[in-house]
């Protein structure tokens, strides 16, 4: 995946750190899943990561981010979040999501 050089054009500052996250939610078949994967990019705002699911725009997802490297995960900080898909790319069996978020929580 190509990283976008254009102008920044959100409005919030995006961090881009392979933050490992579990994320939760239902793909385009109804199924309930529960998945460990790596974010691309994290903002205030919203996130944006490669799901190994399909799942429609519109779908809501549960996200729990360990705000840290991979070495440091039993003292990390956590985060929950919950969002919205934004934007779907299909990407073969997975899909590439841009997920806006709605609540935060610090655990």
């Amino acid at each position: 995946m190509a990283e976008y050089k254009g102008a920044e054009q959100r409005g919030k500052p995006r961090l881009y750190e392979a933050f490992p996250a579990k994320v939760r939610g239902s793909d385009k078949t109804g199924q309930i899943f529960e998945v460990d994967v790596l974010l691309h990019n994290l903002s205030a705002s919203g996130l944006y990561l490669v799901l190994p699911r399909q799942v429609e725009l519109g779908a809501v997802l549960s996200v729990t981010i360990r705000l840290a490297g991979a070495e440091s995960l039993v003292s990390a900080a956590r985060v929950r979040t919950r969002g919205v898909v934004v934007r779907v790319e299909p990407a073969g069996d997975a899909c590439c999501l841009a997920v806006a978020l709605t609540r935060q929580r610090s655990l």
